[in-house]
């Protein structure tokens, strides 16, 4: 008769199941730190893609022309930015009517940085009353040296989400030169 005195594990069996726990989580844990990277460029991704729709349907539904943009103190920053504006001009200031100063309708905060390319270089993308632009513009999302998300508008104001990894030397340079601001 085999008797069975074994009421708990053994110290050497724990030490072995924490071995092995570790090993999996080192493992898992960079691929698991890069979807959550990858989740919230997406995330941003949307809500940029939201912004440049919410824009264009204000400058429609106001008859005037509506801007995206980092807006500070009333004007269009440069950026690198983690806040859009859909913004307007501001009517309000009488002392200047002609004035470039902006009042910003909404605010859209993103979880990182990006960058407004309009049309001809300029920070911001412009909707007149039509829903049309003045040019092409782009807003860039940088993840990391690899990873690239682009949400572009064509000058008809249709905008589109493009996720860009750059594998190809040609396109590291590019992408590094637009995204080294962010990182």
């Amino acid at each position: 008769m085999l008797l069975n005195n074994s009421k708990g594990t053994l110290l050497l069996e724990s030490l072995v199941t924490l071995v092995i726990l570790s090993v999996l989580m080192s493992i898992a844990l960079p691929s698991f730190e890069g979807a959550i990277k990858r989740n919230a460029a997406e995330t941003d991704s949307r809500l940029i893609h939201h912004a440049l729709l919410k824009a264009q349907s204000l400058a429609i539904t106001r008859g005037e022309s509506v801007t995206l943009c980092y807006l500070k103190d009333s004007e269009c920053d440069t950026g690198p930015g983690q806040v859009l504006h859909i913004a307007v001009r501001d009517s309000t200031d009488t002392a200047k009517p002609k004035a470039k100063k902006l009042k910003a309708l909404e605010t859209v905060p993103l979880r990182s940085k990006s960058i407004i390319s309009g049309s001809f270089g300029v920070p911001k993308i412009t909707f007149n009353a039509l829903g049309h632009t003045q040019g092409p513009g782009t807003v860039v999302r940088c993840v990391d040296n690899t990873l690239y998300l682009r949400v572009t508008v064509n000058r008809i104001g249709r905008s589109y989400r493009k996720t860009e990894r750059t594998d190809e030397p040609t396109k590291q340079k590019r992408y590094r030169k637009k995204c080294s601001s962010i990182l």
